[in-house]
């Protein structure tokens, strides 16, 4: 045997392949890699590119991220600053806004059901009942002077 070539495919990431030559002659190795190396070369740049690219990318949005807590740490000292300064205004500030949030985000009490007209109107009419019934027993029986 004078030279063996072996193809290996990986599915690691996709389908890529690599190319193995086995043989004696460095001009015939060199020969045979050639063609592959280059569109493997090419292809590694491009993929190294696209990454490069994504981590860019990736790096700019926590930028932007890092901006927005440098505003909001610039505002806390800010406001620990004039908290200090003038603590009765601070704490003013602070209860009305607790207030205001459990005034809005607080639970309502249940309100007792009242009776309505139509309720009162059955009760009336159940109490006169009574009375009527009263009145008659007491028609009845005579009454001992």
């Amino acid at each position: 045997v004078g030279a063996l070539a072996v193809e290996v495919w990986t599915t690691n990431k996709g389908i890529t392949y690599d190319n193995f030559y086995l043989g004696a002659s460095v001009d015939e190795a060199k020969a045979a890699a050639e063609p592959f190396y280059e569109k493997k070369a090419a292809e590694q740049a491009a993929a190294e590119a696209k990454a490069a690219a994504k981590a860019a990318k990736k790096a700019e949005k926590q930028k932007g991220m890092k901006g927005a807590l440098k505003k909001a740490e610039v505002f806390a000292t800010q406001t620990i600053d004039t908290a200090k300064d003038q603590p009765l205004a601070a704490a003013g500030t602070l209860l009305a806004t607790l207030v205001s949030l459990s005034m809005l985000c607080g639970k309502k009490k249940k309100k007792s059901p009242k009776k309505s007209d139509d309720d009162d109107d059955d009760d009336d009419e159940e109490e006169e009942e009574e009375e009527d019934e009263d009145d008659k027993k007491s028609k009845k029986t005579p009454k001992a002077d």
